[in-house]
């Protein structure tokens, strides 16, 4: 992945819904391409309410937004699943 990172400047994926490892692997991911390609926007399917509060927390910084956003993105996606 390395060699994908050095001559890329977009970076397209997908995710499996209903599998609890897919938000452990997106965060690793966003890590990851931080760190190695630099990557300071991330671009993620949420619904209006959760967009709203993100993007609050990017203008000010409260953290208790952002905890409402990621904490509302886990239940969404953990919805009747046994797994989460």
């Amino acid at each position: 992945m390395d060699e994908y990172v050095k001559t890329n400047d977009l970076f397209l994926y997908g995710e499996f819904h209903g599998i609890k490892e897919t938000i452990k692997i997106d965060f690793e991911l966003i890590k990851y391409l931080n760190k190695n390609a630099g990557m300071k926007i991330h671009l993620a399917k949420i619904d209006f309410s959760q967009a709203y509060f993100l993007n609050e927390y990017l203008s000010t910084g409260n953290e208790k937004l952002i905890d409402y956003v990621l904490n509302s993105w886990i239940i969404n996606h953990g919805h009747n699943n046994r797994d989460y």
